[in-house]
């Protein structure tokens, strides 16, 4: 799939339609039995391209705030339990002028399978076993874990067989070329 786009609003919906893709591809693959391990999103791009801002609305789908995503260069990783993130649910209920209103409620079932969500940035690391120093084999492997990283492109013989990856080109301003490619 590949999307031209001109604002960051249009960022934000490829973000809300990946996350629909990604939900849809996990049904499929459970009904096959195969063990998977975790759901890893490589971002590829320059400096600049989106990546960081990609990340932000993603991870706002399962409820992370934008203000906590920040590239976390220094840092190589962040996590966020992302256990409790609850369906929103209508429930129906009468006001005193006997007319029916909807309003959100809290499901007791999570809205996706995953646990935790991590954010990495290897843009400063020199050798990718650097990677592997922070748990990246029992992170990658853990299906109940969801995995961003931001230049992916420095370890790629550590990304896993099915990584998404995700290529951001800057064509202007505001505008950037969106390449996605889902195995």
């Amino acid at each position: 799939m590949e999307f031209n786009i001109q604002s960051e609003k249009e960022l934000q919906q490829i973000a809300d339609e990946l996350q629909k893709a990604l939900f849809m591809k996990m049904a499929l693959e459970a009904r096959t039995g195969k063990e998977y391990g975790a759901t890893t999103i490589g971002l590829f791009g320059d400096l600049g391209s989106g990546k960081t801002t990609f990340t932000k609305y993603f991870a706002k789908q399962f409820g992370i705030k934008s203000k906590d995503i920040i590239s976390p260069t220094f840092i190589l990783q962040k996590r966020f339990d992302i256990s409790d993130v609850k369906e929103p649910a209508e429930k129906t209920s009468t006001d005193k002028n006997k007319s029916k209103k909807t309003k959100k409620t809290q499901r007791e079932k999570p809205q996706h399978p995953f646990k935790n969500f991590y954010h990495l940035d290897v843009y400063r690391i020199d050798d990718p076993k650097e990677i592997e120093s922070i748990g990246w084999r029992e992170i990658a492997a853990d299906p109940q874990n969801i995995i961003l990283v931001e230049w992916a492109d420095k370890i790629p013989d550590l990304l896993p067989e099915d990584v998404i990856k995700i290529y951001f080109e800057s064509t202007g301003e505001t505008s950037r070329r969106i390449k996605i490619e889902i195995s």
